[in-house]
């Protein structure tokens, strides 16, 4: 079984995070994600994490391209993983082309006898954002959301769901309201 290794901050889950993590996986059969817990991306960042460590672990663990997850918590600046790496032994250690921290990265895969390999930055399937950009749209959006053109003059009905077929379940005046959670 060849095992691939990646890490990064991954703070706010985006489409590039999850490309760079499907094409880090075709590169073997088994791919461990780390991120960088909330006191390391404090300590390296100066910023806290858009969520806790543990929902943070939830999602990632809830991709089905990711086999593994664990929290990088080491202050090595560029290494915070490494504890992980040297107990998990993988055979791959796939970056992106504007890794900075590529000669410790190298240095640390020669102490397990793992390939170090870059992934070019590939033309994401849809328009790049970076976890900054999506911080700062959040905070202060400098335009309107992109509309969606109608697909039907009918507005759905409050009491319906776009991903059903009947009411909602629980909706107010529905016969299971009031009884039970939704």
């Amino acid at each position: 079984m060849q095992k691939v290794f990646v890490s990064g901050c991954y703070d706010i889950l985006h489409g590039g995070h999850i490309q760079f993590f499907e094409e880090a996986r075709a590169l073997g059969d088994h791919l461990t994600v780390s991120f960088a817990s909330e006191e390391v991306l404090w300590i390296h960042k100066r910023r806290k994490p858009s969520i806790p460590d543990e929902h943070k672990k939830a999602l990632l663990e809830g991709l089905r391209v990711v086999d593994q997850v664990v929290i990088g918590e080491s202050h090595e600046e560029g290494l915070d993983f490494k504890d992980h790496f040297l107990r998990l032994r993988p055979d791959i250690l796939a970056v992106t082309d504007d890794d900075k921290y590529g000669e410790m990265k190298r240095e640390l895969c020669a102490q397990v006898g793992a390939k170090y390999v870059l992934l070019p930055k590939t033309p994401p399937r849809f328009e790049p954002v970076s976890t900054s950009s999506i911080v700062r749209w959040v905070q202060a959006p400098s335009e309107a959301p992109r509309a969606k053109a109608p697909t039907s003059s009918i507005a759905p009905s409050p009491l319906s769901s776009p991903f059903a077929s009947g009411p909602m379940k629980n909706a107010p005046g529905s016969a299971a309201a009031g009884h039970g959670p939704c």
